[in-house]
């Protein structure tokens, strides 16, 4: 595993990193927990960058907690979407299906789980990285309007 995640660590694209299976299918050390990190405050991402970093570093120091991974990068490109909220609403489409549309397309969405070979397996719906590279990738994805009507985010 030492070498794995050696050579794992070069991939400088991703976070890869090896583990023992557990003796007892879904019932292992690795499985570990999760954990979300917020800032309240309204802070820059770059003081949430650092508190994150501190946050680790200390957890690292715990004896009982191994291989901490943040799912957090300050170098990921992001984009703020302002949303007309009168346009989508002269449209028939509510604004929580708006934001969730925008969630499930360009970031991710949990659906649910099911139970396949013994295992939990996790449901989320996101679009292709092909399809969400750029804001104008906004046009080619819909939302459903009260009419049934599919209406383009990208009116919004």
């Amino acid at each position: 595993m030492g070498k794995l995640n050696a050579e794992f660590g070069k991939i400088s694209e991703a976070r890869v990193f090896a583990l023992l299976p557990p003796a007892i299918p879904g019932i292992s050390a690795a499985g570990g927990f999760s954990l979300f990190l917020q800032d309240r405050s309204g802070g820059t991402v770059a003081f949430l960058a650092e508190n994150v970093k501190r946050f680790v570093d200390a957890a690292r120091k715990r004896p009982e907690l191994q291989n901490i991974n943040p799912n957090f990068s300050p170098a990921v490109p992001q984009i703020f979407a302002e949303i007309d909220k009168e346009k989508a609403m002269k449209q028939g489409v509510p604004i929580s299906d708006v934001y969730a549309a925008l969630q499930a397309f360009m970031g991710g969405s949990y659906v649910n789980d099911f139970t396949r070979f013994s295992r939990q397996w996790k449901v989320f719906v996101q679009a292709e990285p092909a399809f969400r590279q750029t804001p104008d990738s906004l046009k080619d994805f819909y939302v459903r309007n009260s009419k049934s009507e599919m209406v383009p985010l990208s009116a919004f």
